[in-house]
This record gives C-alpha cells, sequence and structure tokens, in this order.
C-alpha cells in the first residue's frame, strides 16, 4: 500500500515541474523507482526509527525508494490499534526537488 501511495507523489510531481525540468529529468536524471514496502514492523519503536531508503542502482540510473510500514490486524490483542497501516511517505514536494535538483 505505501509503495503505491508514494508513486502518487512521484505523479503529482512529475505533474507539476516545468518543461525544461521535466525533459531534463527524463534525459538525464536518475529515476526514482519503488521497492516492495518494508515491514511489517512489529512495534512502534522499530516503525519510528526506520526511515525511507533512497538505494542508487549499479549504474546510478535509477534510485530505488522503499517504504517500512507497520499494520495489525483486525484481531489484534489491543483493541485500541486493531485495524491501523501506518505508512512512511514520499512527501510530493520532496520528489519535486528530486525531479528540479537531485536527480
Amino acid at each position: 500500500m505505501c509503495k503505491d501511495i508514494n508513486k502518487k507523489a512521484l505523479e503529482w510531481a512529475l505533474s507539476k515541474a516545468p518543461a525544461a525540468a521535466l525533459d531534463d529529468y527524463n534525459k538525464y536524471g536518475k529515476k526514482l523507482v519503488f521497492g516492495d514496502d518494508n515491514g511489517s514492523m512489529n512495534i512502534g519503536p522499530t516503525w519510528i526509527w526506520t526511515y525511507l531508503t533512497f538505494t542508487d542502482n549499479k549504474d546510478k540510473t535509477e534510485t530505488t525508494v522503499v517504504a517500512p510500514y507497520m499494520s495489525t490486524p483486525a484481531d489484534y490483542w489491543e483493541p485500541q490499534v486493531r485495524g491501523f497501516h501506518y505508512c512512511k511517505l514520499l512527501n510530493p514536494s520532496r520528489a519535486l526537488e528530486w525531479i528540479l535538483i537531485d536527480s
């Protein structure tokens, strides 16, 4: 689920990037791609202190973003947190910054 949400952040950024920057990104930029989510983290502190990862491929043409997540089943032992799903998300502005500057 996190991967799909993070893809939407990149889609938003691609739609907002100036034409010249988007052209440069498509021709020369290091593309953001999304790997499978990392988790489920079993306890809150593990999820809190695990960050989005950005890993370059060998030839430096792509950077893979992986999001940690934590979820609890609907029948979780603690009723107050049943059915929760937490994702670390890529900020859409960060994705735009990637297109404009970092890639």
